[in-house]
């Protein structure tokens, strides 16, 4: 997804006609559907229902990414040196839920609890289903100069369709038809690639069309936005390094690990998907506003991924 990503940034900015036939046939508008539909079918309710069983990790874990780590939004809003449009795309990234698979992956590779980020993966994207509408609605439009409007309940609406529908389809679908879940675990590669390809498809079509409409970004611009991505998840996981030392002190590693991996993460489908409605609701914000989405999610995978393999145990040979 990083390669792909990267990618969609450099032939939007060449050759921009690729991604404008793109948006003009309105592929991405399939993007949030699909990917939600895929996670649901991947979803095993087995490791779920192991999950619940540490509930206060579970329970301040969903607090820090729900409630808490939202309001740095407040702190991207007031950064004076960028245009609006990134300087919103900033704060949309920072009001998302935990990424849909990278903390599953990185604590599943370096010593985490994977039943522990699943769960906390799946109750927060469904927490924010009621908890986005709330923070780019009233947080972001009262802590910015420019007033944005935009309607809680248009966007609580379109994340039921394209976050809470698709994912209960792929659920239900995998509970219930034995042959689906015997094709989806034997595709898995397959279907995250698929995954990838409509998440990559909504950068490339919005951002080729904002190019070919005159917008430019400048080289300055864009160092300002890397150094601010890693700034944000470096005082994210110390943030949760101290929370889960302070409240969860006696638990094992493991799950203190979890935690601090999983809740330093944000989600880029959600984000893409918000900016998204938000064009719809607010038709003056322009591509740009995906640009910092897409290098928060590059950098903070990178950052975590090395944060978490260094702080791993060495394997006995």
């Amino acid at each position: 997804m990083p390669y792909g990503l990267v990618a969609a940034i450099c032939v939007s900015v060449v050759e921009p006609r690729i991604g404008c036939k793109v948006h003009a046939l309105r592929l991405h508008k399939l993007s949030a559907p699909g990917i939600f539909l895929i996670s649901g079918l991947m979803l095993k309710l087995g490791e779920v229902k192991r999950a619940l069983k540490s509930p206060l990790p579970l329970l301040l874990g969903l607090c820090t990414i729900s409630l808490v780590l939202p309001l740095s939004a407040q702190l991207a809003l007031r950064w004076p040196f960028l245009s609006q449009d990134l300087v919103y795309g900033m704060a949309i990234f920072l009001c998302m839920p935990t990424a849909l698979s990278t903390g599953v992956q990185i604590c599943t590779h370096y010593g985490g609890n994977p039943a522990l980020a699943l769960m906390l993966t799946v109750g927060s994207n469904l927490l924010s289903i009621a908890t986005i509408p709330f923070f780019v609605s009233y947080v972001l439009a009262q802590g910015s100069e420019i007033k944005l409007s935009v309607d809680a309940f248009v966007l609580f609406k379109s994340l039921v369709k394209s976050i809470l529908v698709p994912m209960l389809a792929g659920v239900a679908l995998r509970s219930k038809v034995p042959r689906v879940t015997e094709w989806v675990d034997a595709n898995k590669k397959a279907l995250s690639m698929v995954s990838a390809s409509l998440l990559i498809s909504v950068p490339l079509a919005e951002l080729s069309s904002s190019v070919a409409k005159g917008l430019t970004l400048l080289p300055s611009e864009l160092a300002q936005v890397a150094a601010l991505g890693v700034c944000f998840p470096a005082a994210f996981m110390a943030f949760n390094a101290v929370t889960t030392r302070c409240f969860l002190g006696g638990l094992p590693q493991d799950i203190r690990k979890t935690l601090v991996i999983v809740c330093s993460l944000k989600t880029l489908p959600s984000a893409v998907m918000v900016v998204q409605k938000m064009q719809e609701i607010v038709p003056t914000l322009s591509g740009a506003a995906l640009v910092p989405c897409m290098m928060f999610h590059i950098i903070q995978t990178l950052l975590i991924s090395a944060a978490a393999s260094g702080a791993s145990p060495a394997k006995q040979v």
